[in-house]
């Protein structure tokens, strides 16, 4: 049974933070920032981040990492749901 759970909270965790929260973090980031946040590459170099989850790149920009970009995004996710319930709801 607790492999089973193991894998349905791996299953899970993938789906939200890395496949949803960090394709809208790839999206969003760059553009509320105007080009000065990006998420890390795929194929990122071995430079550790810091303990927020960001480094600096050579140009200055501020690199996020995969895991801190998911949250990021669903943060954003969460934000637009309640903001366009709450419009819905007072419409």
């Amino acid at each position: 049974m607790d492999d089973l759970s193991s894998v349905f909270i791996g299953w899970l965790y993938y789906i939200f933070i890395e496949l949803i929260g960090c394709t809208v973090a790839r999206v969003i980031l760059p553009v509320l920032s105007f080009g000065r946040m990006y998420v890390e590459p795929l194929t990122s170099a071995s430079r550790p981040f810091n303990w927020l989850g960001a480094r600096r790149d050579e140009r200055g920009r501020i690199e996020v990492e995969g895991a801190a970009a998911g949250l990021i995004g669903l943060i954003i996710i969460t934000v637009v749901i309640l903001l366009t319930s709450w419009l819905i709801t007072f419409d």
